[in-house]
């Protein structure tokens, strides 16, 4: 629990894993604390099955967020690289002008 809580997720998907394990695991100290072993066990399983999906889950998110960046700065390159070659002809039309 400590680890995925350091972990500092960003995905929205892994922080509700995250949440959802720890209303899990509080479920499971207050049945322990009544003394119902087998709900506690059980709500402690269902914590780490959420816990066990988090990382996945934010992983996912980092790949998709690096893919969008790409995506911006390719497109941001492209942009910039017409704007070039169109003042490049614009002065190359200004020099063949002036000379004729």
């Amino acid at each position: 629990m400590t680890n995925a809580q350091n972990a500092n997720y960003e995905s929205p998907e892994a922080k509700s894993l995250l949440s959802q394990a720890t209303n899990e695991y509080n479920l499971a100290v207050s049945l322990a604390s009544q003394g119902k072993w087998q709900d506690a066990v059980s709500h402690l399983n269902t914590a780490s099955n959420f816990l066990a999906q988090a990382p996945a889950k934010e992983q996912a998110y980092q790949e998709q967020k690096w893919q969008q960046q790409l995506i911006l700065i390719g497109g941001i390159s492209a942009i910039a690289i017409v704007a070039i070659i169109v003042i490049m002809m614009r002065r190359k039309e200004k020099v063949t002008t002036t000379q004729a």
